[in-house]
């Protein structure tokens, strides 16, 4: 009888001899171990949605302040870049005016 009590110890104390005659720490639930990837998994999800959330906004704070950097400066520059194709485009005219005569004869 002292047999039986000990084996029946022994079956029930973790990490004694399980199914298949292997030693070592039972295993955990499956269940558990579903739900923990599933946190898991979720807990990342929100990690990527946040660092995407954080780099928009880093991105729009980053636009602005180039903005207010360049903001006097382009309408100077674009009067001057005006001017350029203003006269580009005089001197252009001119020449095919000329082109245009010598070819027709007229000069």
């Amino acid at each position: 009888m002292a047999s039986k009590q000990q084996a029946s110890r022994q079956q029930s104390q973790p990490g004694r001899d399980r199914p298949g005659g292997h030693r070592g720490p039972a295993l955990p639930d499956i269940a558990s171990l579903v739900d923990d990837a599933g946190r898991a998994a979720a807990d990342g999800a929100y990690v990527a949605v946040g660092l995407g959330v954080l780099g928009v906004q880093r991105a729009l704070v980053r636009r602005r302040q180039l903005r207010k950097a360049i903001a006097p400066v382009v309408p100077a520059r674009l009067e001057d870049l005006r001017r350029a194709v203003a006269a580009n485009a005089d001197a252009t005219r001119a020449q095919l005016c000329s082109r245009l005569r010598t070819a027709k004869g007229l000069d």
